[in-house]
């Protein structure tokens, strides 16, 4: 078991209830864009059966969260950026599905998230 600062403490808590859930599949279909404001795009792809990811969510945070569950690929582009990449990604087709056994932590560092921890998932 790792120890942790008391800043955070809150790990244990959330390690315990991801520890709760059974392992899932994921179902990956196509790309989706979330708006944010006038200006700024992000491209993601769209996960099909959001309610095993939005269980795990709302179990951590709760229900009034208001997430959708997505794959970040490209984060708050400006239009300029955006009209560029989504060119050549909004006729693709991409289709894929694998097992979600555990979930990482991530810590943000100065120009990047580095793992803090990896949880398993129950079989």
């Amino acid at each position: 078991m790792r120890r942790f600062t008391n800043a955070n403490n809150s790990l244990y808590h959330i390690e315990d209830k991801l520890r709760s859930f059974r392992s899932f599949e994921l179902v990956i279909k196509d790309f989706v864009v979330l708006h944010h404001g006038p200006r700024f795009r992000t491209i993601c792809l769209d996960i099909a059966n959001k309610n095993p990811v939005r269980e795990v969510w709302e179990a951590l945070l709760g229900k009034e969260t208001g997430f959708t569950p997505h794959i970040t690929i490209a984060k708050m582009l400006s239009l300029e950026d955006f009209n560029k990449v989504w060119s050549h990604l909004q006729y693709l087709s991409y289709s894929n599905y694998f097992r979600c056994h555990q979930l990482t932590v991530l810590k943000r560092s100065p120009y990047r998230w580095d793992p803090l921890m990896e949880i398993s998932l129950a079989n």
